[in-house]
């Protein structure tokens, strides 16, 4: 009898396991899609209301980069920006505000043209994270990384065997709450012990979000700061605006 109870639970598992395969094939299929649309966009001159935007990259007393829209909507980083992480992002922008020697420059144009024939991996590259857009600046992973743990790693094992036993009694006496009459307070019982494990935990994940909100307010004040004093600065003779 019990058996047959947790059947359609191991049938439900099973449909679950087949379905993530099926949404990730489809997921990356429709991003392949998009990726060669978006080429065809940018062949077709149809690109300036898409691209990477940002303008954080760029100094305040540049003395180029706002009077030839480098950065920013319909700009020129917009245009060849393809980067999938904030580092790739952050190189293209320093190629753009600052002047290479000819041998650096020799050496980009043999990497493209060594991809160049490269459809498939350069595909990949693309599809890499493309339904995530890359916003983890470099300096901030490097400094979460070096930081110390605010979980003892000696609590690791503990709280992954805590967190798995919750779990599968969690699932254990939701199907007996339904398929044996057993009640609901099994079941709740669960719901609060689950409870009491996540407010014990709460300081030390509320301090990590904070950290991670904090770098994104930085970067969205930094942004409107630069905005905002480009904004009031007269255009260099003539130079055109688009």
């Amino acid at each position: 009898m019990l058996g047959a109870s947790f059947a359609p639970l191991f049938g439900f598992f099973a449909l679950v396991v087949v379905h993530e395969g099926a949404y990730r094939r489809r997921a990356r299929a429709e991003l392949a899609v998009e990726h060669y649309r978006r080429a065809l966009r940018r062949l077709d001159d149809e690109w300036r209301a898409e691209g990477v935007q940002h303008r954080e990259f760029v100094p305040a007393d540049h003395p180029y980069a706002a009077d030839l829209d480098l950065f920013g909507p319909a700009s020129l980083f917009a245009l060849l920006c393809a980067a999938r992480t904030r580092g790739g992002e952050a190189t293209l922008a320093r190629w753009l505000l600052q002047p290479a020697t000819v041998d650096e420059v020799a050496a980009r144009q043999e990497a493209v043209l060594a991809l160049r024939e490269r459809l498939d991996l350069r595909e990949d590259l693309a599809l890499l994270g493309g339904d995530v857009r890359a916003a983890v600046a470099p300096e901030a992973l490097v400094a979460w990384g070096s930081a110390p743990p605010q979980i003892d790693a000696t609590r690791f094992v503990p709280l992954r065997l805590l967190a798995s036993a919750l779990a599968l009694a969690g699932v254990v006496t939701a199907v007996l709450a339904f398929a044996a009459d057993l009640g609901f307070v099994p079941l709740l019982i669960v719901a609060v012990l689950e409870g009491v494990v996540m407010r014990a935990l709460r300081p030390r994940t509320a301090a990590i979000v904070a950290a991670v909100e904090a770098r994104g307010a930085t970067s969205t004040s930094s942004r409107n700061c630069w905005a905002a004093s480009n904004a009031s600065r007269p255009p260099a003779a003539g130079a055109s605006r688009s």
